[in-house]
């Protein structure tokens, strides 16, 4: 009697097998469930980390345009305070015109708080900005950059790391510029000081929180200046290669590294200033970026784990329904409640959408529909080919279906299409749910709406593309002409008013030599107009041959029709510098069968002028004098020069020739 009251062992083992498969169960859509939330969890990580690392390049790339700005600046401010004193014999020449001129640079440079002249000898012979009474003159005859020009004969600039300004107390970073004389002998510096705090708010404004830094850095690996500012950083040297400085044209990667100064691990991006071998670095501390992430994360997995946990009690509860049969539909209806709650939750942080093998949508949640703007009734049984918007090739599809129906979980951007038409973005994560035989049965999708981030990133493209079509028409207004490579017009007038300016200022003569191709219209129709350019082309290599100074300029001024300008030239050195011309290009012997000559020759109008201060005037006159003087010359039978002097110039002292 007692042992038919007893359950027998089949009906144990029964049951022992259908609680072994309710645990499994449990376990595997727990298990599902773990692993959604961490492939969720990391590719949010991800994205945290790949948005920080746009942001800190698009800032760093912004601060680097900034200081290149104002370093070429500087730079330009220093090239023409060194032409002057160069063309003067040094800075102690002409004082009065030199203080002048660094006055009224510096006026449209507010970065630059002072402008000081060296001589040879490193002692202060002219500064824009007084130092303190009492204080000597200071000399820099000892400091790394005055040795560095004067032992070396370029014409580079060079920046200084920063220190306090004798003058003013401030702290300046020193661009400095050698001093040359016509024969190349050493004439000094000119140092132009920046004021360090307007370098520190351009790199403040690349900083993303208070832990990231900016740095200025050396190609060789030597740190100019790091902001928050350490004066003890100063001077650093990093290695070059770690943080992408041994090949500046090729930077702008982001990689992690330990920072030199504090020991922070941060995320940097290093980008290029090729113009003066620096570069712009940013660092971002990982931990500080993440500290929203962590926070959701830290909600997320909590809720995760409280469904978790639902789940196992479901399980458990289950579990002993099979033995209590008694209680088996409150454990149902506990189950239902669960299983509601679960679905509230998961509606509340993921779109969710299962489709079948064929395609076939058989479950949704509340906020897929509400994305897909159609009710559930609508989305069940839709075969989920339906909501593709055309925007992704066929390909793309080939490759997501290979990837899922090998049973491997697929992560991308999918952009949709709702009943309404309107297309929308979704960042998904694509599971298979596997049968026995290992292939997959099911496909689960947990969907994020990503549409705002994508506008975002569109408006980034659109605002980076019309960045980009400004450069264009900047390079567009060039002052070189495309065929010969020399000035254009537009750049000859320009400089033909700053040099007469210089000329009326120092009293020095100014030269003109016009230049026309003989019968050039005859050459074009007899060879054709690309043997034409070729000629013209051959011209401008000669007219760069003959011309030596750094101040002369070479232009094509119209056509056939070209011009010498020679700052501080007489008469007589201008006549010098057309004779050779002449002779470069007799040398060619370029054939010309439709010229009396046989060969191309040139016809050149020379004039100089000692400008007053109507300088609209003087232009005008001197043009004028060389245009006559090259008439004269076709006149009397071209291949040849002809000279038209102005009161001016003949009035005038004449100087020698350095070009």
């Amino acid at each position: 009697m007692s042992s038919a009251a007893e359950p027998g062992p089949l009906s144990r083992a029964r049951r022992s097998a259908t609680v072994r498969a309710a645990r499994g169960y449990i376990v595997g859509v727990a298990l599902i469930l773990l692993t959604l939330t961490v492939l969720v969890l990391s590719q949010s990580r991800q994205h945290e980390l790949d948005r920080a690392r746009q942001l800190t390049r698009l800032g760093t790339e912004a601060a680097a345009r900034h200081v290149g700005l104002l370093l070429q600046q500087a730079d330009s401010i220093t090239a023409a305070l060194a032409r002057e004193a160069e063309q003067t014999g040094g800075p102690r020449a002409r004082a009065t015109v030199l203080m002048d001129l660094a006055l009224r640079l510096s006026v449209d440079a507010p970065h630059v708080l002072e402008l000081r002249f060296y001589d040879a000898s490193g002692a202060d012979v002219l500064h824009t900005l007084n130092p303190p009474v009492g204080q000597p003159p200071a000399s820099v005859r000892g400091e790394e950059a005055f040795r560095f020009h004067r032992d070396s004969q370029t014409t580079a600039t060079r920046l200084s790391p920063p220190r306090p300004s004798a003058a003013s107390g401030r702290w300046v970073m020193s661009l400095s510029r050698r001093l040359s004389a016509a024969d190349g002998r050493f004439l000094g510096i000119v140092v132009a000081a920046l004021d360090l705090a307007v370098l520190e708010e351009v790199f403040d404004s690349a900083r993303l929180g208070e832990r990231a830094a900016v740095g200025l850095v050396e190609q060789g690996g030597r740190m100019l200046l790091r902001q928050p500012f350490r004066p003890e950083a100063v001077g650093l040297r990093v290695d070059p290669d770690l943080f992408g400085l041994g090949d500046l044209p090729h930077a702008g990667r982001s990689f992690e590294a330990r920072s030199p100064v504090d020991g922070v691990l941060r995320l940097y991006t290093a980008i290029p200033l090729p113009a003066h071998h620096l570069a712009v670095i940013t660092g971002v501390d990982p931990q500080e970026v993440l500290q929203p992430w962590l926070r959701s994360a830290l909600v997320h997995g909590a809720i995760v784990a409280l469904l978790i946990l639902l789940l196992l009690a479901l399980g458990q509860r289950l579990v002993g329904a099979i033995s209590a049969q008694s209680r088996l539909g409150s454990e149902l209806r506990a189950a239902n409640r669960r299983l509601h709650d679960l679905k509230l939750a998961l509606d509340m942080h993921a779109e969710v959408v299962v489709t079948e093998v064929s395609g076939r949508i058989v479950e949704v949640n509340e906020r897929f529909c509400q994305s897909a703007r159609g009710s559930r009734a609508e989305l069940i049984g839709l075969d989920h080919r339906a909501l593709r918007s055309g925007h992704h090739p066929p390909a793309f599809y080939r490759q997501l279906w290979r990837t899922i129906a090998s049973g491997r979980v697929w992560t991308g951007e999918l952009m949709m299409r709702a009943f309404d038409g309107r297309s929308y973005w979704m960042e998904t994560t694509i599971v298979p749910f596997l049968g026995p035989d290992g292939r997959p049965q099911q496909f689960i999708a947990i969907r994020n709406n990503i549409s705002a981030r994508k506008e975002a990133e569109a408006a980034l493209a659109r605002a980076m593309q019309a960045l980009e079509s400004s450069n264009n028409r900047l390079k567009s207004l060039a002052a070189h002409d495309a065929l010969t490579g020399l000035a254009n017009r537009r750049e000859f007038d320009s400089r033909l008013d700053r040099e007469l300016r210089r000329a009326a200022r120092g009293s020095q003569p100014l030269a003109l030599v016009l230049i026309d191709l003989d019968h050039f219209k005859r050459y074009n129709d007899h060879y054709g107009h690309p043997a034409g350019d070729s000629c013209l082309q051959a011209l401008a290599r000669c007219l760069r041959a003959v011309v030596q100074r750094e101040g002369d300029l070479a232009a094509r001024y119209g056509g056939e029709e070209f011009a010498l300008l020679l700052p501080a030239t007489d008469a007589a050195g201008a006549t010098r510098v057309a004779e050779r011309l002449l002779a470069e290009v007799e040398a060619l012997a370029l054939p010309h069968a439709a010229s009396p000559a046989g060969i191309v020759t040139l016809s050149l109008g020379v004039a100089a002028i000692r400008p007053a201060a109507d300088t609209p005037e003087a232009a005008a006159r001197l043009l004028e004098a060389a245009d006559a003087a090259l008439y004269r010359a076709k006149r009397a039978g071209r291949s040849r020069l002809s000279v038209g002097l102005l009161d001016e110039a003949r009035a005038a002292a004449p100087l020698p020739f350095a070009s």
